[in-house]
């Protein structure tokens, strides 16, 4: 088969905006799967107080739970933040659980402080 130019303007245009559709549903779709990935929170990182409040354990032993986790982080070689831990990871060491931004958001109002976004 050879390959046709597009000659009428209007071919074009309706080639152009087929593909621009294309990328936008595949821009959904990448989004929506990042969103299942980190547990469908927007928020890459979880601060010690935050997951007191997912897991209802002291302050003191998230602080060490927090700590533990960036441990294996750095052994992997990966660059962690102090006080806080990636939700991606949290997620696969506590195998079952799902984090959402309504949770977050109900662990800051119960905490009397919002989240900074």
């Amino acid at each position: 088969m050879k390959n046709k130019k597009l000659k009428n303007p209007i071919d074009r245009i309706q080639l152009y905006l087929l593909l621009y559709l294309i990328q936008k549903e595949i821009q959904k779709y990448l989004n929506c799967r990042k969103g299942e990935l980190m547990g469908k929170t927007s928020q890459m990182f979880l601060s010690v107080s935050e997951v007191q409040g997912l897991l209802g354990m002291s302050k003191s032993y998230c602080y060490e739970l927090v700590a533990k986790l960036n441990d294996e982080l750095e052994k992997m070689d990966k660059i962690v933040i102090p006080g806080k831990v990636p939700t991606q990871f949290f997620l696969e060491k506590f195998y079952g659980m799902e984090i959402t931004d309504e949770m977050l958001e109900a662990v800051h109002s119960s905490s009397g402080r919002r989240r900074a976004d």
